[in-house]
């Protein structure tokens, strides 16, 4: 039997509710299909949410999203942060935050391109 996807007003409650980075990864963790359904915009003919993903054992990303349609495959790494973290300053300027986050997206992506024939190799399992 398929878990029931919690609604969007449970959701949003319960993502209100929590305090930080564990708190909303935990409910995420407990609740794939809801990763998957929401940040799965390609495929129709596969789809699977990876959660705690290793590049290599070099970067974690909190999930994979891989995904599959008639004519190609698809990754999208999502890494969570607290929902009570600052995005920007009072000034207007990126915050602390979000500046580690696009650093390691950016550090994902530098493993990826020295790294694309390990990183094909290790979806075989999946």
């Amino acid at each position: 039997m398929m878990k029931k996807i919690p609604s969007g007003d449970e959701t949003l409650e319960i993502v209100n509710s929590c305090q930080n980075e564990r708190d909303i990864h935990c409910f995420l963790h407990n609740n794939l299909l809801l990763v998957r359904n929401a940040f799965n915009k390609w495929a129709w003919n596969y789809a699977e949410c990876i959660p705690e993903y290793s590049l290599g054992g070099n970067f974690f990303a909190d999930y994979l999203i891989l995904s599959a349609d008639s004519g190609s495959w698809n990754a999208i790494f999502i890494e969570c942060k607290s929902p009570k973290a600052a995005i920007f300053n009072k000034n207007g300027t990126i915050s602390k935050e979000l500046n580690l986050a696009l650093k390691q997206l950016d550090d994902w992506e530098d493993w990826l391109n020295q790294n694309m024939a390990y990183f094909r190799n290790s979806l075989a399992k999946y």
